[in-house]
């Protein structure tokens, strides 16, 4: 579970890059679109909404049962 909370914290950095620094991105975010569209705003919502999503199943998977017996 580690991982996907790891992976969804970098989806949350992504969105927050792809919408506050939309036109200064670095190279490797925005490698193979050579027309800028402005399709931004999409893509930090959709990155934002599924990192967030991700660390919400990682944190909901992690606790511990209510019935379960810690020794």
């Amino acid at each position: 579970m580690i991982v996907v909370a790891v992976i969804g914290v970098i989806g949350i950095v992504a969105g927050l890059l792809y919408l506050f620094a939309g036109n200064s991105l670095p190279s490797f975010m925005t490698a193979g679109s050579h027309v800028h569209t402005g399709n931004h705003l999409i893509r930090g919502l959709v990155a934002l909404v599924v990192g967030a999503a991700l660390v919400f199943f990682a944190w909901r998977t992690s606790r511990p049962r209510s019935g379960a017996v810690s020794r």
